[in-house]
């Protein structure tokens, strides 16, 4: 890279030089002679690079097992895989957060239950949301709107305001019609 560097400056070094001594060289007979000099001493610099041999330039790099090669590539396909899975529970959370405030509804927990063990990587298998039970009474039609949002199999649990139990104590109907 230097070297690309060096022959770039001394050509432009080269291409001001020659410019200015046109500049200052008298006219006449002498003109064309010194211009066939320059001409041929510009195309001199242009041309170096050809003439003169550049030090070798090597690249080292490391060189890995096949193990260590797929046990890099697992490690990478696991951080992408769980990342992608964080952001897709992210999503359902705020979409159901978002479904309840729009139907005036409190949830309290919102549970999502991943199937690790799936062919094409982990599944959602359902999501289980826990609400306060004074809205227990709305169970189809809530059951019914965020099912229909996700796309997925939804359990609705009811729990009193002030209980602290997670969503499985809390799960009065798992599945609503």
């Amino acid at each position: 890279m230097d070297g690309i560097r060096q022959w770039a400056f001394s050509a432009c070094v080269a291409m001001v030089t020659c410019g200015i001594a046109r500049l200052i060289l008298p006219k006449g007979n002498l003109q064309k002679v010194f211009s066939i000099t320059v001409s041929v001493f510009f195309l001199c610099c242009l041309l170096l690079p050809i003439a003169v041999e550049f030090p070798n330039i090597q690249i080292q790099t490391e060189t890995y097992s096949q193990e260590e090669i797929e046990r890099r590539a697992k490690a990478l396909t696991d951080m992408v895989g769980s990342q992608t899975g964080r952001a897709a529970e992210d999503n359902i959370k705020k979409i159901i957060a978002e479904k309840c405030a729009e139907m005036g509804i409190k949830y309290m927990d919102i549970t999502i239950n991943i199937n690790t063990n799936g062919q094409n990587g982990p599944e959602i298998e359902s999501v289980d949301v826990t609400l306060e039970k004074a809205h227990e009474y709305r169970h189809d039609a809530i059951h019914r709107e965020l099912a229909n949002s996700l796309g997925l199999k939804v359990r609705l649990g009811y729990a009193d305001a002030g209980e602290s139990g997670g969503p499985q104590d809390a799960m009065t109907r798992a599945e609503g019609g």
